[in-house]
């Protein structure tokens, strides 16, 4: 057992019960001294730690558990983190065209005239994104000059944009079919010019199919 955690523990639901150190003592039926060393994390006898238990009513084992790393394990099980880069020409977001779905976040507050340029950016990339395994190179620079009209004019009306892409496994929901990868593009766009880095994504949630 690892004796800082559990010492952790203690004082988080000893705070939890708003009781100061002393009052647990007194509960629990020890000295405040051995509530002050539990908690700094020294090494317990085996029967004071099931006292200090029975008074939390909680078992040594649940005294035992590092929460912290439970909470870490339970959000990698449920979200993912997909990191973003700055888009500022429409070479730097060409690379990343031609996935299987994408998603299109906006972050923040954004006015009319924002809003409405960023569903033009939007909309295109979905087109180019369409199209992107079906173009010649010349046509594949002509798109990339257009994405990058529209990133300037993001950048006129106070907007920034970033990218990035993550490879996702897709176990089909029928059949005998293996899993297969899917390539994801993830956009997002906020006001102001201090790009998002970084994006939390829910495992599971419905994508955009490219």
């Amino acid at each position: 057992m690892d004796s800082e955690v559990i010492g952790k523990n203690i004082r988080r639901h000893r705070e939890e019960r708003h009781w100061t150190q002393e009052q647990f003592a007194m509960i629990a039926g020890v000295d405040t001294r051995t509530i002050q060393r539990a908690e700094s994390g020294q090494r317990l006898a085996l029967e004071t730690l099931k006292a200090i238990a029975s008074a939390l009513e909680i078992t040594i084992d649940e005294l035992s558990k590092d929460h912290q790393e439970a909470a870490i394990a339970e959000f990698r099980a449920k979200y993912s983190l997909v990191d973003l880069e700055p888009v500022g020409r429409g070479v730097d977001l060409s690379p990343l065209l031609g996935t299987h779905a994408y998603y299109f976040h906006r972050h923040g507050t954004f006015s009319d005239t924002q809003a409405d340029v960023i569903a033009e950016f939007e909309q295109l990339v979905q087109d180019y994104g369409d199209l992107w395994g079906d173009l010649e190179p010349l046509q594949r620079r002509e798109a990339e000059n257009c994405i990058q009209s529209f990133i300037h004019q993001l950048s006129s009306v106070d907007v920034t944009v970033s990218a990035g892409m993550q490879s996702m496994r897709v176990r089909p929901t029928a059949g005998t079919s293996q899993p297969f990868q899917w390539s994801v593009l993830y956009l997002a766009v906020v006001p102001g010019r201090q790009p998002l880095h970084a994006l939390i994504r829910e495992k599971g949630a419905l994508l955009q199919l490219a």
